[in-house]
């Protein structure tokens, strides 16, 4: 008797047949409604720790289901695709955040770095498992994608149209434009990391084929207008992948029509914004913009110096910030970052982030998970024989190889939503190579053990959100009283800010820097003083930590300590104008007078500082007096010793002297 032939039913599908929702599609499908609405104005960021906490939660609720049907034998108990090589180069991802504890200055960082790349990779870990057992099928996931990225696109429509209220230029104040996503680059990565979904939406019913129209526009217009230049070549790079992957895997002679028909409205498209991006280029300046550029290389440089010098384990997860301005502050054109005022907190460029932190062995591990997941993507396309299957992994491998890019020059690593959506993606692919060529993969993994694994991730998780939560939020309120100027106010918010795992604000300032200054404000030095060494051990290359803790040294008549500290925040930044002013007026109170008038000589601040204008005549009547000390005519010393009694005068000797750019005591001696 011949044996019926058994038809696998793909994972990946595109079919329309209506199918009960699962209670986990469900579950999945409110979390994606919701995700882009959690948002709190209360804190400092107001969608990273509030969104990795919703993750947590739903995380919790739909491992206990599981476990509950794994119990009443209602799903399998197979994880046996977690012997994938693919899963090995996450958990040594995981294990070289481990490792670079020893490393970190900052733990409170590393731990808040592990509770979130844990709960990511359990993510990926559950929605396969789930995909595997049929539980999440594509379209429910669909779904919830185009739901996600409706609620997305509504919110960022609702800010232009505000905006063009009331701003008459308003494409030029477009950057304002974020969603609930932070930042407009953000915004603009993820758009382009759901766009794969709007494509498959394209093979389903009439109603869903338009909406997918209508939001594939509406994404395209959004990302033009806020102009990021990195998407644009993601997009870029989308096109051609994919017309590759068509060109060499896909025969049908229908397929290739639609692929041509394709082709011309996608140059017709990118004929049209490009003729309106060069007629209205006063509009469109960010576009052409290099100053973005410079400062990436410039980042980069400090970055590549730090893995240089720690190519083994890394600087520690989340140190990249504490380590940035060691190498550095005067190679950046935009003087913010020189004086301090301006701060990175990642190098926009994901793979340097990670080797930095990481190590050598933490970047081969994320660049490997990316390789694995494209190795199983082609090896599924060339498997494939259905027409929709087929583009539909050729738009997830596209959408990969543009997601590469945009790592390249971004930072989408940072962001809860983004790494969901791209896991998401992950867990399609390989869920699909799983069931085709992995099912005889057996994997005995005690049910006790993994679930407290579970457990442990997920507490842990909470734990770290919570107490960064009420750091951020006493952090915001740190700020107003800051501002204020209400500084009883400043030290209770600051106590109230500090934690175990929240230390920093997210500039890289540790709190107790801002502790220190109302201290200080309020005259007491010495408890300043204390502040501001915690804080110097936090961010030991702080330039305002370090400045600060000399004030304090200098207020307690610890000259030579103070000069030390001066002169550590100068070599990080030689144009950071106030340590040199600082620096001068310590020189002259320990009565070395040449250094001072070197220092404040070197100074490029001028008449408009008040610090400036308060210690130069000081300094310049010293000076006079070295002079004097040095001449042998008689004459010429009375008239220097006279001078010392007028220092105004001396002052604006000293003022003309810098408009010839000339040398002040040859001036002085010529003038006389």
């Amino acid at each position: 008797m011949a044996k019926s032939k058994i038809v696998k039913k793909p994972l990946i599908s595109v079919e329309n047949k209506k199918e009960q929702s699962t209670i986990f599609e469900k579950i999945y499908f409110g979390f994606f409604l919701l995700l882009p609405l959690i948002y709190s104005e209360t804190i400092v960021d107001p969608v990273l720790i509030p969104r990795q906490l919703f993750l947590t939660i739903f995380l919790f609720i739909i491992g206990f289901i599981i476990k509950s049907q794994i119990k009443d034998n209602k799903l399998e108990f197979d994880f046996s695709f977690l012997k994938l090589p693919v899963f090995i180069a996450c958990f040594i991802l995981l294990l070289s955040i481990l490792i670079s504890f020893k490393q970190s200055i900052v733990l409170s960082e590393s731990l808040y770095v592990f509770s979130k790349v844990s709960v990511e990779i359990l993510f990926l870990i559950i929605t396969t498992f789930l995909i595997i057992q049929k539980q999440l099928s594509t379209k429910s996931i669909l779904k919830s994608m185009l739901t996600f990225l409706t609620i997305v696109l509504l919110i960022a429509i609702y800010q232009a149209l505000k905006l063009s209220i009331s701003e008459e230029n308003f494409i030029e104040k477009m950057y304002d434009i974020k969603s609930t996503i932070a930042h407009k680059n953000l915004l603009s990565s993820l758009l382009f990391l759901l766009f794969p979904f709007v494509f498959i939406a394209l093979f389903k019913s009439k109603p869903v084929k338009i909406i997918a129209i209508v939001l594939g526009i509406l994404t395209f217009i959004i990302i033009w207008l806020i102009q990021t230049r990195t998407v644009f070549l993601a997009f870029g790079l989308y096109t051609i992948v994919f017309i590759f992957l068509e060109i060499r895997y896909h025969k049908n002679g229908e397929g290739k029509n639609y692929l041509r028909q394709s082709l011309v409205i996608i140059s017709l498209l990118i004929v049209f914004f490009s003729v309106i991006t060069i007629q209205n280029k006063d509009k469109f300046a960010r576009i052409f913009n290099k100053d973005s550029a410079f400062e990436r290389f410039s980042m980069w440089g400090n970055s590549f110096q730090m893995i240089k010098e720690n190519y083994l384990f890394g600087v520690g997860a989340g140190n990249w910030q504490i380590h940035f301005p060691e190498n550095g502050l005067d190679k950046f054109p935009d003087y913010k970052v020189r004086e301090g005022l301006l701060t990175y907190q990642r190098p926009h460029n994901d793979y340097l982030w990670i080797f930095s932190e990481l190590g050598i062995t933490g970047i081969i591990a994320y660049i490997l998970i990316f390789i694995f997941i494209l190795y199983y993507s082609i090896k599924l396309l060339k498997s494939k024989k259905d027409k929709d299957e087929k583009w539909l992994i050729s738009a997830f491998i596209s959408v990969l190889v543009g997601y590469l890019v945009i790592a390249f020059l971004d930072f989408p690593l940072e962001r809860i939503e983004h790494q969901i959506v791209l896991f998401l993606i992950f867990s399609l692919i390989i869920a699909e190579y799983h069931s085709n060529f992995k099912k005889e993969l057996k994997f005995k993994v005690n049910n006790t053990l993994l679930f407290s694994l579970f457990l442990f991730c997920t507490i842990f998780s909470s734990i770290v959100c919570m107490n960064r939560f009420k750091g951020e939020k006493h952090t915001h309120n740190l700020y107003v009283e800051h501002k204020n100027l209400n500084w009883e106010e400043m030290i209770y918010e600051a106590d109230n800010s500090i934690n175990t795992f929240y230390k920093l604000d997210a500039t890289t300032v540790p709190i107790e820097w801002y502790k220190g200054v109302a201290q200080f404000s309020l005259e007491n030095v010495n408890e300043a003083k204390k502040s501001f060494e915690k804080a110097q051990q936090l961010h030991p290359f702080n330039i305002h930590v370090l400045n600060n803790l000399a004030s304090c040294y200098e207020k307690l008549g610890k000259h030579e300590k103070a000069i030390e500290y001066y002169k550590r925040a100068i070599i990080i930044s030689s144009n950071f104008e106030e340590a040199k002013l600082n620096l001068s007026a310590s020189y002259y109170n320990s009565d070395n007078f040449k250094s001072a008038f070197q220092t404040i000589d070197n100074c490029k601040v001028h008449g408009y500082d008040a610090k400036y204008a308060k210690f130069l005549p000081f300094i310049l009547v010293e000076k006079v007096k070295i002079i004097a000390k040095s001449q042998k005519n008689s004459t010429l010393i009375n008239k220097l010793n006279i001078l010392i009694n007028e220092p105004e005068k001396i002052v604006n000797i000293y003022k003309r002297s810098k408009d010839k750019n000339c040398i002040f005591e040859k001036y002085l001696l010529l003038i006389i």
